[in-house]
């Protein structure tokens, strides 16, 4: 998107509403922090031990992210082709956690990682996959004393050698 086709009224309301949320944010913060210490614990120092994060730290996440990640982390089933299977779920404190519905909904994906196509539960790449899972263990992220060696990675160890030499 070119920033000059961008209208003023856009930016402000942008900007507006992301500082209506802030003020809104610390004011929820402000009065938690009063009736509801218990919750604000964690961002205080206990038994001689720094907090995790600070108040601040989280704020974004907290106070902004989670009115909205209901918009995102949608769960999936199935491949993520151009039709989607959507499992429908829904939030009884404001985007907390999420219980489950037990219904789907099928829709359109504007947003998939299947660039090159390989989503599909059938065919040529399927097959392939799932003959080298079998053959290959998947456990591959660790040191050799601890989960053998392949020849795959003998493999790609002389490959590497040979490159690098």
């Amino acid at each position: 998107m070119n920033s000059e086709s961008v209208s003023m009224s856009t930016y402000i309301s942008t900007y507006l509403s992301y500082f209506i949320l802030i003020i809104y944010g610390h004011i929820r913060d402000r009065i938690g922090k009063v009736f509801c210490p218990k919750k604000y614990k964690k961002f205080y120092r206990e038994n001689d031990m720094a907090p995790l994060y600070t108040d601040l730290e989280s704020f974004f996440v907290r106070r902004l992210y989670t009115r909205i990640k209901d918009c995102w982390n949608r769960p999936i089933t199935g491949v993520p082709g151009r039709i989607i299977t959507v499992l429908e779920r829904f939030s009884e404190d404001e985007n907390e956690t999420f219980k489950f519905t037990g219904n789907k909904m099928d829709l359109l994906n504007f947003a998939s990682y299947n660039y090159l196509g390989f989503s599909t539960n059938e065919g040529e790449i399927t097959r392939d996959v799932l003959e080298t899972v079998e053959k290959y263990p998947v456990n591959f992220a660790g040191p050799t004393n601890d989960i053998g060696t392949n020849e795959i990675c003998k493999e790609l160890e002389k490959e590497m050698a040979d490159f690098l030499h």
